[in-house]
């Protein structure tokens, strides 16, 4: 069964530490997601999008999406993860945080160019002003 899907929350540890990640996209036919990581806030991270708590459930103080960590993972892999208990699966983001981390994902300097491309087609008509 496939739990990576667009709006899901998971915590897993990809080499980083656990840490909150948001899946941004559906899987495409290649099975691939795009996905971001939540870490808190400090004075150097990405303030493009904030979370502060009660826009999740698992942010319990200021945080932000940190962007720079913004890629494509393999939602078999993901998948994998769940099953062998290296990952969990958390409450759903609401609709209103997914489209503010799917439009910052698409205005962040630090986001890597090939990810915003891939977005842009996908979501960017939701992120313009007359979209």
């Amino acid at each position: 069964m496939n739990f990576v899907t667009a709006g899901r929350a998971l915590l897993l540890d990809l080499g980083q530490g656990p840490h909150l990640w948001f899946v941004l996209t559906d899987p495409d036919v290649h099975e691939r997601v795009v996905l971001a990581m939540l870490v808190t806030a400090r004075p150097h991270t990405d303030k493009t999008v904030a979370l502060v708590a009660g826009d999740h459930s698992f942010v319990q103080h200021e945080s932000n999406v940190n962007y720079s960590t913004a890629t494509f993972a393999s939602s078999a892999r993901l998948n994998a993860l769940l099953a062998k208990g290296r990952g969990k699966l958390l409450e759903d983001v609401s609709t209103a945080v997914l489209l503010a981390v799917r439009c910052g994902l698409l205005s962040s300097s630090r986001t890597a160019n090939e990810v915003v491309d891939y977005c842009r087609a996908l979501f960017g008509s939701e992120c313009s002003d007359d979209g």
